[in-house]
């Protein structure tokens, strides 16, 4: 081995050695994969005479939230400041681009007969795709649809919580987001509060709700329980001792008018 190769070997392993003892570790998949959500969800339904039937769609608003299911008025709306007609759209079939005119939606429902089959496509703007099924559940509910659509609707108790998915800071809750097949955990954080971390799997979720717990009496607990015997029994007995003292003092008036 001459000396240039000597000392191209010596400085590959130098910088491999100091990216070792940097501490720093390659970025995962999901910090550096685009993720699509939304603080609020806009789901619009258009139907070309197929008899779709919405009244699964209808407690989609209490179930879930930030969530606002929309009919033909809106859609007709939002085609006509796209200069579109209805029978425009009818020809965009399974492709992404053309519906990108279309604002102010999160999921389009397209209901349609061909071929005497009834048929459902979906306009996934956060998943940035189309799907067509044939529509065989003709009253579908809303989770039966986002969990479909791999969306998963996030919330916190109490609200406005940070969100962050896998050690990825997302945004505040509540929040709708397109994720595709995997494992995921959930944390949510806001001062004062501490809520458990949530794990699930897409598919097959579509609403996560992250709970608080009690941070304070959870801290009392925990430096109670560090405390040694002696330290135990001192402060059970101040305590005593502010019970005796406010008991003394509540009848202590009634003793000088004795």
């Amino acid at each position: 081995m001459n000396k240039k190769n000597v000392f191209v070997f010596l400085l590959l392993g130098g910088l491999v050695f100091a990216q070792a003892c940097s501490g720093k570790k390659a970025p995962s998949t999901m910090r550096d994969e685009k993720v699509f959500f939304s603080n609020k969800f806009r789901v619009a339904v258009f139907d070309y005479g197929s008899g779709f039937h919405r009244s699964g769609l209808d407690q989609c608003e209490q179930e879930f939230p930030a969530v606002e299911v929309v009919g033909e008025t809106y859609v007709h709306r939002i085609l006509r400041n796209a200069g579109l007609n209805p029978e425009e759209m009818a020809r965009f079939g399974d492709v992404f681009e053309p519906y990108k005119k279309l604002r102010g939606i999160h999921l389009l429902l397209i209901a349609f007969r061909e071929g005497g089959e009834h048929y459902l496509r979906i306009v996934n703007y956060l998943g940035r795709y189309v799907s067509t099924v044939v529509l065989d559940i003709q009253n579908p509910t809303c989770e039966d649809i986002l969990r479909a659509q791999r969306i998963v609707a996030v919330e916190s108790n109490p609200p406005f919580a940070d969100i962050q998915m896998n050690g990825r800071k997302l945004g505040e809750s509540p929040l709708w987001i397109f994720l595709r097949d995997g494992s995921y955990e959930i944390e949510c954080k806001l001062p004062g509060q501490m809520f458990s971390p949530i794990r699930f799997k897409m598919p097959g979720t579509a609403h996560v709700q992250c709970s608080r717990e009690n941070v304070q009496s959870k801290a009392q607990v925990d430096e109670f329980h560090k405390m040694s015997g002696e330290e135990k029994a001192g402060s059970v007995l101040i305590y005593l001792v502010g019970i005796a003292g406010a008991i003394g003092l509540g009848i202590l008036p009634f003793l000088l008018f004795l």
